[in-house]
């Protein structure tokens, strides 16, 4: 049966088990059966439509995850309105937004409502009264009482959601994407995970990152149950995420690349807990792409004692404007790694596979096969399609690829494909993401990604290095890239043979010598708020001379 909505499917599964919500190992536990859900969807429809929400309105969400956030994405569906979920917070930390970019998103969207915390009111004020929306507070949703207008009907193409991009490259885009979308990805993601009703999908994700938002939408969709934890808990106490694991015996549970890599470096400070169990965790997304082979390898090494198999991490290759997934394999099938030829690869684009040791080699981790509907092309420069192993342009098509961006009169598929930006190839049926086109750095004929030099220091020097940045500036004098490396050390200042030891790392592993090597404190590195490294940026800063200004005597150059 085809569902014309997350909303409808709720109410035609009053049995499903719903939404458990967790503050963590200590905290109150809430409970939200699908008839609850419905309640809440209700009340919160009178409220939005008592201020003029109606078909088609835009209510913007800045809400830390609780019942409250749940409540105001179901309630703007039950009002017929499309839900935007952005940070919970403005300038308080590295998870926040500045307030100049939630003007510049809110600025597109224009929503008629806009609910966010106490503490927020007073900033956005303003803003709002700018943009001529209302601001509502949690208070403002009932959470008892019986609904008095019936809910809207979601039409399949109607908005159910704007995500905005994560602006990693670039200014962020409004992506929109429609309740038949949102319903065909979550039935095709749970087809390929091989969802089954006893599962339990256990998530710390924010909801306004796409890997949350439909991580939580598809269990309700699909009827297994659904465990959210706040996402500061996972940031106070990153082990948290497997204590719910195991005392849930949680079996499905996704998260980005850092997360694997950071309860991995904790398990081995710490001494973990004699009866923590993890066998039943038979499916991990891993959204990150590329993905680095050692820490997925240390992953399953660490935790194996718990009962982590060798099955359960699945990278996946996905964006918001997919409505989350284009490809990852399935828990039946053996995560694949290649090992190529790298000095080929970065001359030619030719993915030689080679036995490692026998030339410098680089291993690259297979995103898996495109999930059904989807497409996937490779094309050159010229936009022709390339054989499976070569390096090219990664275009996609599908019935869940966003039809528009908000206020924008781009296409995001001309000619029937989307344009990822990413690169990388295709070989025997299953995607190789190799970086991104922007962050390519060219050095004696050689195309280098950013990525791959930041791996290599990250990987060469785990005890010294917390983040680490890569870009080229172009030098019109001697017409040639400068690359640049800044690297986040965990103690200041430097050891002595710091830049000595970056460099030679980077060319034994990588193959290239870089310019300039810059030692810099926590936090310097500019991120998005789902931790991605903003290259552009830190590019921009490093110009101005503010990389790494966060005190005076921060920065380290050589």
């Amino acid at each position: 049966m085809v569902w014309a909505s997350i909303l409808d499917r709720l109410e035609a599964r009053p049995d499903a088990p719903g939404i458990h919500l967790e503050a963590g190992l200590h905290g109150p536990r809430e409970h939200l059966a699908p008839a609850r859900l419905v309640q809440l969807a209700g009340l919160a429809a009178d409220a939005f439509r008592a201020v003029g929400v109606g078909p088609g309105d835009r209510v913007v969400t800045m809400l830390p995850t609780g019942r409250p956030l749940i409540q105001a994405i179901f309630g703007t569906w039950a009002a017929g309105g499309a839900i935007c979920v952005v940070a919970p917070s403005i300038e308080r930390g590295r998870s926040s937004l500045s307030l100049e970019r939630l003007q510049s998103m809110l600025g597109v969207i224009s929503p008629k409502l806009i609910i966010t915390t106490p503490e927020d009111v007073d900033a956005i004020a303003e803003l709002a009264k700018s943009l001529g929306a209302k601001l509502f507070s949690p208070s403002d949703l009932a959470a008892d009482g019986t609904p008095i207008s019936p809910r809207s009907g979601n039409d399949p193409t109607e908005m159910a959601f704007i995500q905005f991009t994560s602006g990693s490259t670039g200014l962020p885009k409004a992506i929109v994407i429609e309740h038949g979308q949102l319903c065909q990805h979550a039935e095709v993601i749970a087809r390929r995970a091989g969802f089954v009703e006893s599962d339990v999908l256990l998530s710390w994700l924010p909801l306004h990152h796409d890997m949350g938002f439909v991580g939580l939408m598809t269990p309700v969709f699909f009827g297994c149950t659904a465990v959210q934890i706040p996402a500061d808990q996972f940031i106070k106490s990153p082990l948290v995420w497997l204590s719910m694991m195991a005392s849930y015996k949680g079996t499905i549970s996704p998260a980005p690349t850092f997360a694997y890599q950071v309860v991995s470096r904790l398990a081995l400070a710490r001494r973990l807990p004699a009866n923590l169990d993890l066998s039943s965790w038979r499916f991990a997304w891993v959204g990150a792409e590329p993905v680095p082979e050692h820490i997925l390898d240390r992953f399953e090494r660490t935790f194996a004692a718990c009962g982590v198999r060798s099955t359960v991490l699945s990278p996946s290759y996905g964006m918001a404007e997919t409505t989350l997934a284009i490809s990852f394999k399935s828990p039946d099938q053996t995560r694949k790694v290649v090992h190529i030829d790298q000095q080929e690869f970065q001359r030619t684009g030719t993915a030689k596979l080679a036995k490692a040791g026998t030339v410098l080699t680089m291993p690259l981790v297979s995103n898996g096969p495109p999930l059904d509907g989807f497409s996937v092309r490779v094309v050159d420069e010229d936009g022709q399609d390339l054989i499976d192993g070569r390096q090219g342009r990664m275009l996609v098509s599908g019935a869940s690829v966003t039809k528009r961006y908000f206020g924008s009169d781009e296409n995001p598929q001309p000619g029937g494909w989307l344009d990822t930006g990413d690169l990388g190839f295709v070989l025997d049926g299953e995607v190789y993401i190799t970086g991104r086109a922007k962050d390519v750095i060219i050095r004696g004929g050689a195309n280098v990604h950013a990525h791959e030099i930041e791996q290599s220091v990250l990987q060469g020097m785990p005890e010294r290095t917390q983040r680490v940045v890569a870009f080229a500036i172009p030098l019109a004098e001697d017409m040639r890239d400068e690359i640049v490396v800044g690297v986040e050390l965990r103690t200041l200042p430097p050891p002595e043979d710091f830049a000595a030891e970056t460099r030679r790392i980077i060319a034994r592993d990588v193959g290239i010598q870089v310019d300039r090597v810059i030692a810099l404190p926590r936090g310097a590195i500019p991120r998005t708020t789902s931790g991605k490294i903003q290259r552009r940026i830190a590019r921009d800063l490093f110009r101005s001379g503010e990389l790494g200004r966060v005190n005076k005597d921060a920065r380290h150059e050589t």
